[in-house]
Protein backbone atom coordinates (compact mmCIF):
# COMPACT_ATOMS: atom_id res chain seq x y z
CA UNK A 1 0.00 0.00 0.00
CA UNK A 2 1.58 3.23 -1.13
CA UNK A 3 0.17 6.08 0.79
CA UNK A 4 0.66 9.33 -1.85
CA UNK A 5 -0.15 13.08 -0.85
CA UNK A 6 1.39 16.60 -1.18
CA UNK A 7 0.91 19.11 0.96
CA UNK A 8 0.36 22.49 -0.11
CA UNK A 9 0.93 25.99 2.24
CA UNK A 10 -1.10 28.88 1.98
CA UNK A 11 0.12 32.16 3.34
CA UNK A 12 -2.23 35.35 3.40
CA UNK A 13 -0.51 38.82 4.40
CA UNK A 14 -2.48 40.65 6.84
CA UNK A 15 -4.37 43.96 5.89
CA UNK A 16 -6.21 44.89 2.96
CA UNK A 17 -5.68 43.61 -0.93
CA UNK A 18 -4.19 45.99 -3.05
CA UNK A 19 -5.91 44.77 -5.72
CA UNK A 20 -8.94 47.32 -7.10
CA UNK A 21 -11.32 44.87 -8.60
CA UNK A 22 -14.73 46.21 -10.78
CA UNK A 23 -17.89 44.97 -9.40
CA UNK A 24 -18.63 43.17 -12.43
CA UNK A 25 -15.54 41.02 -12.54
CA UNK A 26 -15.62 40.18 -8.88
CA UNK A 27 -19.14 38.64 -9.31
CA UNK A 28 -18.15 36.58 -12.91
CA UNK A 29 -15.00 35.37 -10.41
CA UNK A 30 -17.00 34.39 -7.52
CA UNK A 31 -16.81 30.89 -6.09
CA UNK A 32 -20.09 28.69 -6.08
CA UNK A 33 -21.10 28.16 -2.28
CA UNK A 34 -20.18 24.78 -3.22
CA UNK A 35 -17.03 25.33 -4.94
CA UNK A 36 -15.74 27.39 -1.43
CA UNK A 37 -16.57 24.49 1.10
CA UNK A 38 -15.29 22.69 -0.93
CA UNK A 39 -11.79 24.29 -1.82
CA UNK A 40 -11.40 25.58 2.00
CA UNK A 41 -11.26 22.40 3.64
CA UNK A 42 -8.40 20.99 5.46
CA UNK A 43 -7.95 18.24 3.05
CA UNK A 44 -8.40 17.98 -0.71
CA UNK A 45 -9.32 14.56 -2.17
CA UNK A 46 -8.68 14.27 -6.18
CA UNK A 47 -7.59 12.01 -8.51
CA UNK A 48 -3.74 11.97 -9.43
CA UNK A 49 -3.23 11.76 -13.39
CA UNK A 50 -0.68 9.57 -15.44
CA UNK A 51 3.07 10.65 -15.61
CA UNK A 52 3.31 11.17 -19.78
CA UNK A 53 6.05 12.68 -21.23
CA UNK A 54 6.75 14.77 -18.34
CA UNK A 55 8.17 13.51 -14.45
CA UNK A 56 5.99 16.01 -12.70
CA UNK A 57 2.46 15.53 -14.10
CA UNK A 58 -0.43 17.07 -11.83
CA UNK A 59 -4.01 17.21 -12.03
CA UNK A 60 -5.88 20.29 -13.53
CA UNK A 61 -8.20 20.72 -10.61
CA UNK A 62 -5.38 21.19 -8.63
CA UNK A 63 -4.18 24.85 -10.08
CA UNK A 64 -8.31 25.14 -11.57
CA UNK A 65 -8.72 25.59 -7.17
CA UNK A 66 -5.96 27.45 -6.40
CA UNK A 67 -6.37 29.95 -9.68
CA UNK A 68 -9.96 30.23 -8.72
CA UNK A 69 -9.08 30.48 -5.10
CA UNK A 70 -6.64 33.42 -5.36
CA UNK A 71 -7.63 35.34 -8.46
CA UNK A 72 -10.00 37.31 -10.75
CA UNK A 73 -10.46 36.76 -14.45
CA UNK A 74 -8.39 38.56 -16.53
CA UNK A 75 -5.28 39.08 -13.84
CA UNK A 76 -1.97 37.02 -14.50
CA UNK A 77 -1.03 33.88 -12.75
CA UNK A 78 2.46 33.17 -12.36
CA UNK A 79 4.18 29.30 -12.78
CA UNK A 80 8.02 30.10 -12.59
CA UNK A 81 8.38 26.20 -13.05
CA UNK A 82 6.12 25.50 -16.15
CA UNK A 83 7.40 22.09 -16.65
CA UNK A 84 4.13 20.49 -19.25
CA UNK A 85 1.78 23.85 -19.12
CA UNK A 86 -0.62 22.54 -17.00
CA UNK A 87 -1.15 25.95 -14.74
CA UNK A 88 -1.28 27.87 -18.06
CA UNK A 89 -3.57 25.75 -19.95
CA UNK A 90 -5.79 25.64 -16.70
CA UNK A 91 -5.85 29.48 -16.83
CA UNK A 92 -6.24 30.07 -20.29
CA UNK A 93 -9.70 28.33 -19.31
CA UNK A 94 -10.35 30.31 -16.78
CA UNK A 95 -10.18 33.11 -18.32
CA UNK A 96 -6.56 34.82 -16.75
CA UNK A 97 -3.25 35.42 -18.48
CA UNK A 98 -0.40 33.29 -17.70
CA UNK A 99 3.50 33.67 -17.82
CA UNK A 100 5.52 30.21 -16.98
CA UNK A 101 9.36 30.06 -17.04
CA UNK A 102 10.84 26.46 -17.84
CA UNK A 103 14.55 25.98 -18.01
CA UNK A 104 14.34 22.86 -19.90
CA UNK A 105 14.01 23.41 -23.66
CA UNK A 106 12.95 19.68 -24.52
CA UNK A 107 9.30 20.49 -22.47
CA UNK A 108 8.79 23.35 -25.09
CA UNK A 109 6.85 21.19 -27.54
CA UNK A 110 4.63 18.99 -24.57
CA UNK A 111 4.18 22.73 -23.39
CA UNK A 112 3.13 24.53 -26.68
CA UNK A 113 0.99 21.08 -27.24
CA UNK A 114 -1.06 21.42 -23.93
CA UNK A 115 -1.85 25.04 -24.05
CA UNK A 116 -2.71 24.79 -27.72
CA UNK A 117 -0.42 27.30 -29.17
CA UNK A 118 -0.91 25.65 -32.65
CA UNK A 119 -4.45 25.32 -32.71
CA UNK A 120 -6.81 28.50 -32.74
CA UNK A 121 -9.97 28.99 -30.85
CA UNK A 122 -12.92 29.58 -32.80
CA UNK A 123 -14.83 31.11 -29.96
CA UNK A 124 -11.75 33.33 -27.85
CA UNK A 125 -9.82 35.14 -30.37
CA UNK A 126 -7.89 37.21 -28.15
CA UNK A 127 -5.40 34.97 -26.78
CA UNK A 128 -1.98 35.79 -27.47
CA UNK A 129 0.72 33.05 -27.36
CA UNK A 130 3.99 34.34 -27.09
CA UNK A 131 7.41 31.90 -26.09
CA UNK A 132 10.59 34.19 -25.39
CA UNK A 133 13.67 32.24 -25.63
CA UNK A 134 16.69 33.35 -23.14
CA UNK A 135 20.02 32.31 -22.75
CA UNK A 136 22.34 32.45 -19.80
CA UNK A 137 26.29 32.42 -19.48
CA UNK A 138 26.43 28.75 -18.72
CA UNK A 139 24.77 27.85 -22.38
CA UNK A 140 21.47 26.58 -20.76
CA UNK A 141 18.44 28.14 -21.72
CA UNK A 142 15.28 29.60 -20.08
CA UNK A 143 12.05 29.72 -21.95
CA UNK A 144 9.02 32.50 -21.09
CA UNK A 145 6.12 31.28 -22.36
CA UNK A 146 2.62 34.10 -22.12
CA UNK A 147 -0.84 33.74 -23.07
CA UNK A 148 -3.01 36.79 -22.49
CA UNK A 149 -5.03 39.67 -24.12
CA UNK A 150 -3.12 42.03 -25.99
CA UNK A 151 -0.04 40.61 -25.05
CA UNK A 152 0.48 42.38 -21.60
CA UNK A 153 3.64 42.27 -20.60
CA UNK A 154 5.33 42.23 -16.96
CA UNK A 155 8.19 44.69 -16.37
CA UNK A 156 9.73 42.83 -13.12
CA UNK A 157 10.50 39.51 -14.48
CA UNK A 158 12.20 36.98 -12.00
CA UNK A 159 15.51 37.00 -13.02
CA UNK A 160 19.16 35.23 -11.80
CA UNK A 161 21.13 38.36 -11.29
CA UNK A 162 24.16 36.70 -12.81
CA UNK A 163 22.74 34.38 -15.39
CA UNK A 164 19.91 36.20 -16.83
CA UNK A 165 21.09 39.48 -18.11
CA UNK A 166 20.98 39.52 -22.04
CA UNK A 167 17.60 38.77 -23.49
CA UNK A 168 17.34 36.86 -26.95
CA UNK A 169 13.83 36.79 -28.42
CA UNK A 170 13.40 33.89 -30.71
CA UNK A 171 10.08 33.13 -32.58
CA UNK A 172 8.71 30.07 -32.91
Amino acid sequence: IEIDYEFILLFKKLGQSPNKVNKEIKEESKLSNEEWRKYFTGHWNFAGCKQDKHIAMFPDELPRRLIKMFSFIDETVLDPFLGSGTTSRVARKLKRNSIGYEINKDFLPIIEDKIGKNKPSLFDQRDVIEVIYQNDKKENSNHLVKIGENNKTINNRIRHPEYWKTLKTQSF
